[in-house]
């Protein structure tokens, strides 16, 4: 269903690529329920994928919700508020992009 004019979806629904609102129970069905294909997308089954569909406000909230974790990896969320990556602060793109400790600036 289409609801223009709105950013959001309605509780339980997720937005396709062309801003049409879908059930999430519709999301990787094996049926074009968006009208452009974006809910079928290959890897659509895939944890993240569902999250990122549905609006989930789970991702990068620090508690693993996918069985692999990939909802709280620190290439999609970041360093958490008490570490850094040595990249950031030193503009060098070959530099590590491993989290460290706040404890390890000096």
């Amino acid at each position: 269903q289409d609801y223009p004019g709105i950013c959001m979806c309605p509780e339980d629904h997720g937005k396709c690529d062309n801003n049409v609102c879908i059930p999430n129970d519709s999301f990787c069905d094996g049926n074009d329920d968006c009208g452009d294909g974006s809910d079928e997308k290959e890897g659509c089954n895939d944890c993240l994928a569902k999250m990122r569909f549905s609006g989930s406000k789970s991702i990068c909230d620090g508690i693993e919700d996918c069985p692999n974790g990939e909802d709280e990896t620190v290439e999609l969320c970041g360093c958490p508020s008490d570490h850094f990556h040595c990249s950031d602060l030193s503009n060098q793109a070959n530099d590590t992009n491993i989290c460290q400790p706040m404890e390890r600036l000096c």
